[in-house]
């Protein structure tokens, strides 16, 4: 296990990764599964915000989703932002009506062989309402001829 020197701790602390709790709740968290995107042709413009504490900001960052997932995103944007970073995220449909904003957080790529698109931003979406939902389902089904 790694350990850490943490400010006012005379000794090093091991860390643990944390996977679940036995005894009477017997509870694990559980694996992750491996994120499926699927390319977008062409890519998707989109604007994004970040957010500052719960305050989001009046400048726009416009940018391309590449890599449609369903809890997640491979973008490119303008602008750098940085890992961790809180977004508001404004789809855009090909109809009139908007399919309305979602959150994401911008996550380091997983480096576990997802194909990651090179210079591309990763997000994982935190809240997603219904109509944005449905918008994201339909980007996902495999389309035939």
């Amino acid at each position: 296990m790694p350990w850490v020197r943490f400010k006012g701790f005379e000794n090093p602390v091991t860390l643990y990764d944390v996977v679940g709790i036995g005894g009477k709740y017997q509870v694990c968290v559980p694996e992750k599964k491996l994120e499926i995107f699927i390319r977008q042709d062409p890519p998707r413009a989109f604007e994004c915000y970040p957010l500052e504490g719960k305050t989001v900001s009046d400048v726009g960052i416009p940018g391309q989703i590449l890599r449609l997932g369903e809890n997640g995103a491979e973008i490119s944007l303008t602008q750098p932002v940085k890992v961790h970073t809180s977004l508001r995220f404004l789809l855009a449909s090909e109809k009139s009506a908007p399919p309305g904003e979602l959150y994401a957080k911008v996550i380091p790529a997983d480096g576990s062989g997802s194909g990651a698109s090179p210079g591309a931003t990763r997000l994982h979406f935190t809240w997603v309402p219904a109509e944005a939902q449905q918008f994201l389902a339909n980007k996902l089904r495999p389309e035939f001829p």
